[in-house]
């Protein structure tokens, strides 16, 4: 998560994207003003991304350590 410590009014939550032997090749990001993702907002978005870039990973074949 950033909150406008890059740019000013910008606000962003990101989580890796993991191919099948465990490298990070990509990521899923949502940005916007700040303005706009409130604190509950993000919370929201946290578990979106979290959850969309662990089945993305999973259908690249990752599979997460025990």
């Amino acid at each position: 998560i950033t909150h406008e410590e890059h740019q000013a009014g910008l606000s962003a939550i990101a989580a890796p994207i993991f191919d099948h032997p465990g490298a990070v090749i990509a990521a899923l990001t949502v940005s916007g003003p700040t303005y706009r993702l409130e604190p509950d907002i993000i919370q929201q978005f946290i578990t979106l991304v979290q959850t969309t870039a662990k089945n993305i990973s999973a259908q690249l074949g990752y599979l997460p350590p025990d």
